[in-house]
């Protein structure tokens, strides 16, 4: 099974829990960021090159770990684990791995993820959001 990385916002997932399981809208899902997951570890080293925050340490690998637990983990688990960051703080980091992608040239899908990711960042900064970038499978 792939993985993908979503850039999901707080408010966005508190919606969806109100509405509960039984009602997921398959359309109000975040989009699948396939070419960012990709890159994860070669834009993990360019953040600390560049003098950002590491960007591994903003990924949320929450779900992950809860779809592969071995042990019977609560409802809540989730909730209680994943990884909520101000958009500003994500905003700097994909800020200057874009731009450095952008300098590079090439790579258009990543740095249309990445600037997908910015977007969101706006939209979190906007709603008064948090937001993450959750890995799922």
């Amino acid at each position: 099974m792939s993985m993908v990385i979503w850039a999901e916002l707080e408010t966005e997932h508190r919606r969806a829990l109100a509405r509960g399981e039984e009602e997921l809208d398959i359309d109000s899902l975040p989009d699948d960021l396939p070419q960012l997951h990709e890159a994860l570890e070669t834009l993990n080293a360019r953040s600390l090159q560049l003098g950002q925050t590491a960007l591994m340490e903003m990924v949320d690998f929450s779900d992950l770990e809860y779809n592969h637990s071995e042990e019977e983990l609560p409802d809540d688990w989730l909730d209680q684990h994943a990884k909520w960051l101000e958009p500003q703080a994500l905003r700097q980091v994909i800020t200057a791995l874009a731009n450095d992608v952008a300098a590079q040239g090439g790579q258009t899908d990543l740095l249309q993820e990445l600037h997908h990711v910015l977007a969101r960042c706006g939209q979190a900064q906007a709603e008064e959001s948090r937001i993450r970038l959750v890995v799922v499978m």
